[in-house]
């Protein structure tokens, strides 16, 4: 599932960008996940996402996600996930933007002490700051739920913050 999204995408973006100036961008985040679940408390972890995206118009864009965890030291541990979103978006004004992404995550979580292993694939939802520090990069901040389960037989949460870099192609400096 995963390689076919990255896959998909990718010929996307690589067919559309010779006509799609400044439209295309790609960028990395640190973040920090939390995890909880019903038998254990809130565990957190420090990671790494990957994001390419592509904005059809001003207030519409898609976007793929990759985040994996780097270091956890905890019990619950959100090992990777990979997600795909659509991106409703508000430009502010030159230099600030803010969205939102609704989409679909596919998230692996392990809990060591049981060496247990969950896959959950479901809606994933976020909020997000863009500002511009010059036509191609701009610095980004995140919050994004990656999984939200609570049923009478599993509980299980999965929150993302994000904090990281954006640079858009073909927006150089004039």
């Amino acid at each position: 599932m995963k390689k076919y999204i990255l896959s998909l995408l990718g010929v996307a973006l690589l067919s559309s960008s010779i006509q799609a100036k400044e439209k295309i961008y790609v960028g990395a985040a640190l973040n920090i996940d939390t995890v909880e679940t019903k038998t254990y408390d809130q565990d957190k972890m420090g990671g790494i996402t990957l994001k390419a995206g592509y904005d059809f118009t001003e207030y519409m864009g898609v976007e793929l996600r990759y985040s994996q965890s780097l270091f956890a030291e905890t019990l619950l541990s959100l090992d990777s996930s990979v997600g795909l979103y659509a991106k409703p978006q508000y430009t502010v004004d030159e230099e600030r933007k803010v969205y939102a992404l609704l989409g679909y995550a596919q998230t692996e979580v392990t809990a060591s002490d049981i060496n247990k292993h969950s896959n959950q694939s479901e809606f994933s939802y976020g909020l997000g700051f863009e500002y511009k520090v010059n036509k191609e990069y701009a610095i980004a901040i995140e919050a994004l739920s990656l999984i939200n389960k609570d049923t009478s037989s599993c509980a299980l949460k999965a929150n993302q913050l994000n904090i990281g870099v954006v640079y858009t192609f073909g927006a150089k400096q004039k």
